[in-house]
């Protein structure tokens, strides 16, 4: 946040607690460590004066009390810019729209093809150098040597692109089979990677090897009916 504020811009600090540690002492810090200079309080009938800032208690004001400090950055304002990222050059085409920025990401479980709107990538990449992400962007494909997996999130993304994969719709009965993580047989279909549908709607995916079709639909997210 404190890079985000330009030169001789306002940041009002405020917490809901009476620690002196995470008022007045933080407030201090800000301005002997991070370059700012603290404003005088306004005078005010319902706080009290701190050393720093005014603070708002039970029996003076309304509420169960709240700490205000109002300072101004005399340092310079740093310029944020997010690290340049890893492009996947063999996943890009074909799996998601033009419009669709696609870039390596490192989790835990290997390699994975993520991708993000052309016009915010960078502002989430931003993002994501300072805090932890559960989810972002859609997932496109996993990394397995030379491999590329095609995820879950992929198939319902408005991003993709439908004629990536063959298309094999199925009926009622095999799409709840599917929706339920079990194998399928599809012995007419192409072998490889297809993308299931129901109604002509995508599902998911599986890897047809001709006498099974490994289904590729998350465990955590299967129908338990």
């Amino acid at each position: 946040m404190w890079p985000a504020l330009k030169e001789g811009g306002y940041l009002i600090y405020s917490t809901c607690t009476f620690n002196s540690q995470e008022n007045d002492d933080n407030v201090e810090w800000i301005c002997r460590e991070l370059g700012a200079e603290l404003l005088a309080p306004l005078a005010c009938n319902s706080a009290i004066e701190t050393r720093c800032g005014l603070q708002f208690a039970p029996g003076i004001s309304r509420g169960e009390g709240q700490y205000v400090a109002v300072l101004r950055k005399t340092s310079p304002a740093r310029l944020v810019s997010a690290k340049a990222p890893k492009t996947s050059k063999r996943v890009v085409c074909g799996l998601v729209r033009g419009d669709m920025e696609a870039v390596q990401a490192e989790t835990s479980a290997g390699t994975l093809i993520k991708a993000y709107p052309s016009v915010v990538a960078s502002d989430i990449r931003i993002v994501e150098e300072r805090l932890k992400a559960i989810r972002s962007g859609v997932a496109v494909a996993a990394v397995k040597g030379r491999d590329l997996i095609p995820q879950a999130d992929l198939a319902l993304s408005q991003a993709f692109d439908c004629c990536a994969f063959p298309q094999v719709d199925l009926t009622l009965d095999q799409a709840l089979q599917f929706l339920r993580c079990e194998v399928l047989r599809l012995p007419d279909a192409p072998r490889g990677f297809i993308t299931v549908t129901y109604e002509h709607l995508p599902l998911g995916f599986v890897k047809n090897l001709g006498n099974r079709a490994n289904n590729l639909f998350p465990q955590a997210w299967r129908l338990r009916m």
